[in-house]
């Protein structure tokens, strides 16, 4: 699998942006397509904050080219990144004494990461009191499977998140991982692996959330690859798939501090926490230590 980068666009724009490249492996938001590439050349899956989206899981193979020389892909789980248990970085660019962005010898931005909570928000408001009531959330909200030939099988885990709106109601739970099972993909076929979920609104300066999610790929009955290393983990190639959360600055404008300094504008990797996915994990019965470059550390 491809290496995932991260890429600061040129700074003469004056812009924070990240562009996350990778996407093109085995298992991936996004099918390769060299008119979507990215200027890392991979492709980027965006999604617009606060809004419902269908979301395609692409197995690109069965096993056959593992060490394992299982033909048939089994299952599939796949764990994304829910409040409280899901980690937030923020990514900002180094500024100058001027208060410009600092370049590296090749230059582009130099950027600091930090931890940062609260990012991602739903809110609606109280028919009876006219108050709007507003909840903590993770990046996706109110996700729901689709059923199609090769997944019918399938398992949903059902997490308490905190609350959040759906359709003008206070919903407490969301789906945070699925595990599809019980079908046989072999190596000359693919699959789309379908479901719908509603993205959360930024708060602050916040313009894009590059959303993490970690895929466990069981071939037979025993072996598996994992496409679930945190973007940050130097050296690995088995990068978890994303996906990209860009902000409605119609619908959700900047504040005042960032609406015309866009170098104070912010970008958010987000992904499982080493909890969670060592929950889920257990929970289907795969050893969370097994791969290299795993969160678990294993």
């Amino acid at each position: 699998m491809k290496k995932l980068t991260t890429v600061l666009l040129s700074t003469a724009i004056a812009a924070s942006t990240l562009l996350v490249a990778g996407n093109a492996g085995a298992v991936s938001f996004e099918r390769p397509d060299p008119n979507k590439l990215s200027a890392a050349g991979a492709t980027v899956k965006e999604f617009v904050e606060g809004a419902s989206h269908e979301f395609n899981l692409y197995v690109a193979h069965g096993c056959e080219y593992l060490p394992y020389k299982a033909a048939n892909t089994t299952s599939l789980l796949m764990v994304t990144p829910s409040a409280p248990e899901a980690k937030f970085d923020t990514i900002t660019p180094v500024l100058d004494a001027a208060g410009k962005p600092k370049l590296d010898a090749a230059g582009k931005g130099i950027m600091k990461a930090a931890i940062m909570e609260n990012v991602f928000f739903s809110k609606r408001t109280d028919a009876v009191t006219g108050k709007v009531i507003e909840y903590d959330t993770g990046p996706v909200l109110n996700l729901r499977v689709s059923t199609n030939e090769i997944g019918a099988k399938t398992k949903s885990y059902w997490e308490k998140i905190g609350g959040f709106s759906h359709h003008g109601r206070e919903q407490t739970d969301s789906v945070s991982a699925l595990h599809w099972h019980s079908f046989n993909l072999t190596d000359e076929f693919y699959t789309d692996l379908k479901f719908r979920a509603t993205t959360a609104k930024f708060r602050g300066c916040v313009q894009s959330a590059t959303v993490y999610v970690p895929v466990w790929q069981i071939c037979g009955k025993t072996d598996y690859t994992s496409f679930s290393a945190h973007p940050n983990l130097k050296g690995a190639n088995d990068f978890a798939p994303s996906f990209k959360i860009v902000r409605n600055e119609v619908g959700n404008p900047y504040p005042a501090s960032c609406a015309k300094d866009v170098t104070k504008r912010l970008d958010v990797i987000v992904s499982p926490s080493v909890m969670q996915i060592n929950k889920y994990l257990k929970a289907t019965g795969y050893p969370g230590k097994r791969v290299k470059h795993s969160f678990a550390h294993g």
